[in-house]
C-alpha cells in the first residue's frame, strides 16, 4: 500500500492511497468491503457509483425536562471515498469534513482559557488557550488519518 500525499484545506483533509500487489484489485469488493468497515463505526453510507458518501448517526440526548423535543445534542461527520481502477492498482481517495473537529477545539480552547483565568494572568490564560486549540486540532487530524487508514 503506497500513501500519498495527503492535503488540508480551511474545511477538508484529503489523502489519497494507492493499493497495489492484491490479489483482487476489483472496486466493487474494496467498497463493499469500505462500506463494512464504515457501518462497524456507526456511520450511515450511500454508495453510488463508485464513491461513498459516508456520515456519522445522530446522537441524541433526551432530558427529563425536555421530552417532547429528545434531540437536544447532534454530531455529524461526513465525508467520501472514491475508488478508482488504474492499470492494475486500486487509487483510494477520501476526503472528511472537518466542522466537527473546529467546533470541538473551539469549545476546548474555550474552557481551557476560561479556567486558566482563573489561576494566572489573562496573557498567559490566552497563550494557553491558543496552544490547547492547536494540541487538540492537531491530535485530532491525526486520529482522522489513523481512522482513514484503518478503514481503508
Amino acid at each position: 500500500m503506497n500513501f500519498e500525499a495527503t492535503q488540508m484545506n480551511l474545511s477538508e483533509l484529503k489523502g489519497t492511497q494507492t493499493i497495489s500487489g492484491r490479489k483482487t484489485n476489483d472496486v466493487k469488493t474494496t467498497m463493499s468491503s469500505i462500506n463494512k468497515k464504515l457501518q462497524a463505526f456507526e456511520s450511515i453510507t450511500m454508495m453510488t457509483g463508485n464513491k461513498i458518501d459516508f456520515s456519522a448517526k445522530k446522537i441524541t440526548i433526551s432530558t427529563r425536562r425536555f421530552e417532547d423535543s429528545n434531540t437536544l445534542f447532534r454530531i455529524y461527520k461526513e465525508g467520501s471515498i472514491v475508488v478508482e481502477k488504474q492499470n492494475e492498482e486500486l487509487k483510494i481517495s477520501w476526503t472528511v469534513k472537518l466542522e466537527t473537529l473546529y467546533a470541538l477545539v473551539f469549545s476546548i480552547g474555550v474552557v481551557s482559557l476560561i479556567f486558566s483565568s482563573f489561576v494566572i494572568e489573562f496573557p498567559f490564560a490566552l497563550f494557553i488557550g491558543v496552544v490547547v486549540c492547536l494540541a487538540v486540532l492537531f491530535m485530532g487530524i491525526i486520529i482522522i488519518m489513523q481512522a482513514m487508514d484503518e478503514i481503508i
